[in-house]
């Protein structure tokens, strides 16, 4: 999805716990950032590509993703 964007001309604002994989990006154009809150500071919208519920809820709550 990351990568239509770029292609579209849409300018990204980008962090991926594998930083190596956002480089590509950064080639492209799209701005890295070293922590999802510098990232939010940023941004007026989030998109997130996440694999399963509890990586979400780690994502927007900062904590290990599990409901006590």
């Amino acid at each position: 999805m990351a990568h239509n964007l770029v292609k579209k001309g849409h300018q990204l604002a980008i962090y991926d716990v594998q930083s190596a994989a956002a480089v590509k990006f950064e080639k492209l154009g799209a701005k890295i950032y070293p922590t999802p809150a510098e990232l939010a500071k940023v941004s007026d919208r989030i998109i997130t590509m996440l694999p399963a519920s509890q990586h979400v809820r780690s994502a927007f709550t900062g904590s290990d993703g599990i409901l006590r």
